[in-house]
């Protein structure tokens, strides 16, 4: 089962909020369009932006330590979201939002984590999502939403990845 939904779901979700993402910003998509080479930057900005998940699995504090005035005791769990290292607004200028020119001091590489629990399926994932959206908007480059921003249902904050319900579109 793990392998099954590291491998196949995390994808699903960011393909479907980057297509929402990049018509929201229609004038990001045309960059995109205008200069292919600026594909990786924008899925890096979209998996910044839109979190794959929810919450980060728990972690066990090994010693008390003392974190915006909050004791956490040594065998405490911990568990946070995980949109709180990519939109740490003291790291990230506008955290919220979607920027094709972020500087480099604005490096979103915790989005794929560190250390021991770094995923190891990030150059997939960054070469999917490349080739799903830039083949989708070439092909279809008059694609648009074809609902209101407040008329899409995400799915609830207890599933596991930030995705919309549907994504209504249209094209002709």
């Amino acid at each position: 089962m793990y392998l099954f939904v590291t491998s196949a779901e995390p994808v699903t979700g960011p393909v479907t909020t980057g297509v929402y993402t990049l018509l929201r910003h229609p004038e990001q998509l045309a960059r995109v369009l205008r200069d292919p080479g600026l594909w990786p930057t924008a899925v890096t900005e979209l998996l910044r932006l839109h979190h794959n998940g929810m919450t980060s699995m728990p972690r066990v504090a090994l010693t008390d330590t003392e974190l915006h005035g909050v004791l956490i005791r040594a065998g405490d769990a911990v568990v946070t979201p995980w949109v709180a290292a990519t939109w740490d607004p003291e790291h990230f200028k506008q955290p919220d939002r979607f920027r094709l020119d972020r500087s480099t001091q604005e490096d979103p590489a915790i989005t794929f984590g560190t250390g021991p629990h770094f995923c190891l399926g990030v150059n997939m994932a960054r070469m999917f999502l490349e080739t799903a959206l830039s083949t989708l908007f070439e092909d279809l480059p008059d694609l648009t939403l074809a609902a209101k921003h407040e008329d899409i249902a995400w799915e609830p904050d207890t599933y596991l990845f930030t995705r919309p319900v549907e994504l209504p579109v249209t094209w002709s």
